[in-house]
């Protein structure tokens, strides 16, 4: 039985048991033999696109035969993105194609399982992509979520080399939107960088990437696993190998610096260079930096994880309102955030390139998924199979795995592995979220 918490003698659980486990994949996200927490009250989240949170849709039992497979928007050692059409509304996806015997040979049955969790709990907010349904197949798992028609803020900011201030505070603030709301859900994501931040046909944000998020049960407060990417993590990964809800907000802090400044907050030749300076809180501002960007960069990279704004229980002087009240976001309104137009995209502080207007690029597209799924693309992850890796993160440069949304080596397919597996079609996705 898959625990959220590790026990230290568990042994880590096969795909049978996640696929034939109603509890993980079929009527909850959540352990079936925990008692989850009880839901939060919402308090200040924008408005969603359409619908109430209140009456989220559950996702629909869907088969591979309800949809026709495209281009490849991007490949990994065990996954392949792939655009989809469906055949039953005509609307264009992205399909995330995981391998069975990959996971099973890499131990990282969990890790697809979590991410699973952790969409089925965040369904609901723009902000957030959208698992619309899930199947499998002898050899595969299916995740139908949305597609990113104009790739992700990394590639925009490497195409024009910065963003205007108008741009980044649009889209800082649709981040902090959206953290918000997965915080509530008690949903850490670990990983937040500008290569997990997908851009949709209207140019509007989705965090995406919840293959290392975390799912908090039972009023866990912290995660004891080492992921993530070296440039993005907080001192307190580094020093006590934990993270909490605070770890995502020195994460925003760096992609809002990158996003203004055109390069990393904390980068070094190394990894472990690069950890002395996070540890260190070692960074500068280039000239010409906003002021008020410069003030709530600072006010988010703060050592101490408690004082970091946004990260406050609700009433103290640096909760969630109190990041949405700062200076930096006064042109913003909240209320329409998720309904009005994206600004212009425009270079900003650096500029190494023009904009090409606000029409989809597949090319950036393309990008966008390949750095999702690029295994050797400088991300990092030493997450173990039951959440209770320890390594440490001195070690990191002997270490360097998967990036965003895949994160595994990849194994030589062993068929032996995959010949239990032959279960019913339509056994996967009974899927109804219960939070």
């Amino acid at each position: 039985m898959l625990k959220t918490e590790h026990i230290e003698h568990t042994p880590a659980p096969t795909l049978v048991t996640l696929i034939r486990n109603a509890s993980v994949f079929s009527d909850s996200d959540s352990d079936s033999e925990s008692t989850p927490p009880p839901p939060r009250l919402m308090r200040t989240f924008s408005a969603p696109l359409s619908g109430s949170r209140d009456h989220i849709d559950h996702p629909r039992v869907c088969s591979r035969e309800d949809f026709q497979f495209g281009k490849t928007l991007g490949e990994g050692s065990y996954s392949t993105v792939k655009l989809a059409t469906s055949s039953i509304d005509g609307k264009q996806y992205a399909i995330k194609i995981i391998n069975k015997s990959h996971l099973i040979r890499a131990q990282k049955v969990e890790t697809a399982a979590a991410e699973r969790r952790a969409l089925l709990r965040l369904r609901g907010h723009p902000g957030i992509v959208s698992l619309h349904c899930t199947f499998h197949d002898e050899s595969n798992l299916y995740f139908v979520i949305d597609l990113a028609a104009n790739g992700d803020i990394q590639s925009l900011v490497s195409r024009l080399g910065s963003l205007s201030t108008r741009c980044v505070q649009y889209y800082a603030a649709q981040i902090a939107d959206a953290m918000e709301y997965m915080h509530s859900r008690d949903v850490i994501h670990r990983d937040l960088k500008p290569e997990n931040l997908l851009l949709d046909e209207a140019f509007r944000l989705k965090i995406t990437d919840f293959g290392t998020g975390k799912v908090l049960e039972n009023g866990a407060e912290r995660a004891t696993t080492f992921v993530g990417t070296a440039k993005y993590q907080a001192p307190e990964l580094l020093e006590l190998i934990e993270t909490t809800k605070s770890s995502d907000y020195w994460a925003f802090g760096c992609v809002v610096y990158q996003m203004i400044a055109g390069r990393l907050a904390f980068n070094d030749r190394s990894d472990y260079l690069t950890w002395q300076k996070v540890k260190k809180v070692e960074y500068e501002f280039p000239n010409g930096f906003d002021e008020q960007a410069k003030d709530l960069v600072q006010r988010l990279l703060v050592r101490d994880p408690l004082q970091r704004l946004g990260a406050g229980p609700p009433g103290w002087d640096n909760d969630a309102n109190a990041l949405k009240s700062h200076l930096f976001f006064g042109s913003i309104i909240w209320t329409s955030l998720w309904t009005d137009p994206a600004p212009p995209i425009e270079a900003g502080l650096v500029k190494i390139g023009h904009s090409d207007g606000q029409g989809r690029n597949w090319e950036n597209v393309g990008v966008a998924w390949d750095e999702l799924v690029d295994d050797d693309s400088g991300g990092m992850e030493w997450s173990g199979s039951n959440d209770q890796s320890r390594e440490n993160p001195s070690s990191s440069e002997e270490s360097a795995s998967g990036n965003a949304v895949n994160r595994l080596q990849g194994p030589a397919r062993c068929d032996s592995d995959v010949a239990g597996l032959e279960i019913e079609r339509g056994q996967y996705i009974t899927a109804q979220d219960s939070s």
